[in-house]
């Protein structure tokens, strides 16, 4: 995990990790899933991603445009460089 994301807050790795020790994830597909996660808890806790689709109803695909820079830079501020991968964000 620390690989992936060597920045990022001991309370959110706590939080990924136990979201990937939930999943059957294949090993070759590890880094991935880890950064899929990353996505999901900035997405949830650390943008305005939930308040634009309950309180203003954005359609999901609406809010996450509207966050995606701001999942960007917190994957960037956690260490993790998008050149690792051709995966866009989501």
């Amino acid at each position: 995990m620390r690989q992936n994301l060597p920045h990022a807050p001991g309370f959110y790795v706590d939080e990924i990790a136990l979201r990937l020790a939930t999943q059957a994830v294949p090993d070759a597909l590890q880094r991935h899933a880890i950064i899929s996660m990353a996505e999901d808890v900035i997405r949830h806790q650390l943008t305005d991603y939930d308040e634009l689709t309950k309180v203003h109803g954005l359609m999901p695909e609406e809010a996450r445009a509207i966050v995606a820079e701001d999942i960007a830079e917190g994957l960037a501020a956690w260490g993790y460089h998008a050149s690792h991968t051709n995966r866009p964000f989501h």
